[in-house]
Formats: C-alpha cells, structure tokens, sequence
C-alpha cells in the first residue's frame, strides 16, 4: 500500500523488493542428464534383448540336436520292427517255440453254424 500512497501524492516511488533468486541443486535435470537417462536406458534394453536372443538360439541348438537324436532313434527302431517282422525271424521263433504246423484247414461258412435267435 505504500506504493499506492506515493505514487498518488507524486512522490517518487519506493523501489519494490524482490526476493533473491537461489539456484536449487534440485531443480529439473537439464538436456544433458536426460540425454544420459536415455542412453542408459537404452543400454539395459539393449544387453536385455541381447541376452534373450542368445538363450534363444542356446535353446533352438539344443532342440535341433534333440530332434536328431530322436530321429536317429526312430530309424534305430523301424529297422528293429522290420527285422523282428521278418519271415525268416518268425520261422527261427516257430522252431524256437516247437511249434507244429496245422494240417488241414477248414473254415465255416455262413451256413455251417446256427445263430441264436432265429434264422435268416
């Protein structure tokens, strides 16, 4: 209000006082940290991406070569089904088991056998 009053009575007036401005070390971060918040943070996404990429391809290796084992084996025992399939296998096993071989075979048709309920 004393500003007021000598500004009214044209006397000179009062200089206002202002604060003194203090720098505060917490201001905002300038240009320059946010550049390095950047390249930091793009340097963890990176080493993150780069690391899932190589556990990736440690993984696909490791199925691959499971894969060709599995397939190795699958051949290993189709040849197995193949031999024990065989005639001349079946024959050592007839032999092996005394078997005899049948004589005469005769088989029904449909008029040797009665159904049970009544007849067609």
């Amino acid at each position: 209000m004393g500003r007021y009053f000598a500004l009214t009575l044209g006397l000179a007036s009062q200089a206002v006082k202002s604060k003194p401005k203090t720098k505060s070390f917490a201001a905002a971060p300038n240009f320059g940290h946010w550049v390095f918040i950047l390249l930091v943070l793009f340097s963890v996404a990176y080493l993150v991406q780069v690391n899932g990429s190589s556990t990736k391809g440690y993984e696909i290796s490791r199925l691959e070569q499971r894969l060709a084992e599995l397939r190795e084996a699958n051949k290993r025992l189709e040849l197995e089904t193949a031999s024990l399939k065989s005639i001349q296998h079946i024959e050592e096993n007839v032999q092996h088991l005394n078997l005899v071989p049948s004589g005469k075979v005769r088989y029904l048709g449909d008029s040797d056998f009665a159904l049970g309920s009544k007849d067609l």
